[in-house]
């Protein structure tokens, strides 16, 4: 019986863990974070089952941009537990537009069109328990925006789900069930607990790969009382954008310029690894709020609503992002005690172009890395206009009947930049990150200089490795990336039960 290494227990590897399981692999589950293990055990955290806030303050990388550009010293917050980021997360499903699929299939990749990634899409949809909050069930704030968006042009929608929709307004589908966010770990590992063949290991933090001869045979864990070496037939590292790059560098799989300073050997020469690092540059209009608002969203409060902070999302478009799904606006309000609301329209730019790198500072994994984004760095400056469309649109948002009754004025400090050059100075100094990364372990061609893995997630001329998560995109999807990723981990992982059925594992 084939034994496969997963390393990283969040969306991808959940996923991956436990299809594989189902076609009869042994998996080794190693989560650098704890597992609490399942959820009708009543043992995890409260913040982490609330999916009325985002938790991203517990349970962190505590991860620091290296950016020149954007909000100073700004935490780039990844969850470091079972479940990964789908436990700490805003519970917003998107499958993105078609448009982005198809760029992949246009650069070669044939394996992934928008047809043959559909089914799987639709897989992991039903597998994390989605559904569609109504009108009525999204907060005030969320219903005022619903009611003001189609007197600007854009109109309700009836589902975000749909791959051919254009410019509008609808509620986020959601991943909550039993009044908690259903993480990975409770939709993929709860139905496979207890089966001899899923071991799952909490606070194990994968150092690096184990390579002999051309063949990825294990991973060293650095564990408590030093390291522990872990075998298998087949590797996958599921580690995210941040973490899966930062493993492979560990394990002497990068450029070999970044890791000579560093006195790490080469093991295989990748280029690629840890560059090409994408995310969807975002600001944030805070406003003041009206007594007319606080009084409508503590009423809700009382009578027991879901208080969700992002209930709605506006896809927007203008000049520069002719595509619906180009701009994402979202209406956010959150409480921050009894009878004080933070109000903001958070603005992002989703077909962004910028990109940046993912490198360790030290060969050890308890160091922090060097993430720089590099926001706004693409030649033809189409991020920075396009986010400055999206303030544009989310000020005219705020003029508009209803919410210009109850949003109040906009605050310090994007309320004293009001013209475009104005602006143009000031969003690169307090943008932020949109929890988005990916790219980082880029898929490709063989012959493309910047691919790390190839349309299977095989690294590129290693056997027996995989990397499975948001960094083997190819282009950023136009989308929040944590339901397209299950859904790739869905595909891949069938891929690689097909391999083990046909004794073809490499």
């Amino acid at each position: 019986m084939p034994t496969t290494i997963v390393a990283g227990g969040g969306s991808a590897g959940a996923c991956v863990a436990a299809r594989l399981v189902e076609a009869g692999d042994e998996v080794i589950l190693l989560e650098a974070g704890p597992d609490y293990g399942p959820f009708d055990e009543g043992n995890w955290p409260a913040d982490l089952l609330d999916p009325a806030q985002l938790s991203i303050d517990s349970h962190t990388w505590s991860y620091i941009s290296a950016s020149s550009t954007g909000t100073p010293d700004q935490a780039l917050e990844r969850a470091k537990v079972i479940g990964g980021c789908s436990a700490h997360n805003g519970c917003t499903i998107i499958w993105s537009h078609r448009i982005d699929y198809d760029d992949w299939l246009a650069s070669g990749l044939t394996h992934w069109s928008t047809e043959s990634f559909l089914p799987f899409l639709r897989k992991a949809t039903d597998q994390v328990a989605t559904w569609i909050p109504s009108y009525d069930e999204v907060t005030p704030f969320h219903q005022i925006a619903m009611d003001t968006a189609p007197t600007m042009g854009y109109p309700l929608l009836p589902n975000l789900m749909d791959m051919e929709i254009e410019r509008g307004i609808c509620t986020n589908p959601v991943n909550i069930q039993y009044g908690a966010r259903w993480n990975t770990a409770f939709a993929y590992l709860d139905p496979l607990r207890g089966d001899p063949r899923l071991r799952i290991i909490g606070n194990a933090l994968v150092d690096r790969v184990i390579v002999r001869d051309g063949v990825a045979v294990g991973v060293e864990v650095a564990g408590p009382d030093g390291p522990v070496h872990y075998e298998a037939d087949r590797v996958v590292l599921c580690a995210g954008g941040y973490g899966s790059p930062l493993i492979l560098q560990r394990s002497g799989i990068a450029d070999p310029a970044l890791l000579a300073p560093l006195g790490i050997d080469v093991v295989h020469p990748l280029a690629g690894v840890g560059q090409n690092l994408m995310d969807h540059p975002a600001v944030s209009l805070q406003f003041t709020g009206t007594p007319a608002l606080t009084e409508r969203l503590e009423a809700w409060v009382a009578d027991g609503g879901l208080l969700r902070e992002e209930g709605t999302t506006v896809l927007a478009a203008s000049d520069r992002c002719p595509t619906a799904f180009d701009l994402h606006l979202y209406p956010v309000a959150t409480r921050v005690s009894p009878g004080e609301w933070s109000v903001c329209l958070f603005t992002s730019v989703m077909a962004s172009r910028s990109t940046g790198t993912v490198v360790i500072s030290d060969r050890d994994p308890a160091a922090p890395p060097v993430i720089d984004h590099a926001y706004f760095s693409d030649p033809e400056g189409y991020d920075l206009d396009a986010l400055l469309d999206g303030v544009r649109i989310a000020r005219e948002l705020a003029q508009h009947d209803p919410l210009v009754t109850y949003i109040g004025e906009e605050a310090d400090p994007s309320r004293t930049a009001q013209t475009r050059q104005e602006l143009a100075e000031l969003v690169p100094t307090i943008s932020r990150h949109n929890y988005h990364p990916a790219c980082s372990c880029k898929m490709g061609l063989p012959d493309d200089p910047t691919a790390v893995v190839d349309q299977d997630g095989k690294v590129l001329g290693l056997d027996g490795l995989y990397v499975v998560d948001a960094s083997i995109m190819p282009f950023i999807v136009r989308a929040n990336t944590n339901l397209p990723v299950i859904a790739m981990a869905e595909k891949l992982a069938a891929g690689m039960s097909m391999q083990h059925a046909s004794g073809g594992m490499q």
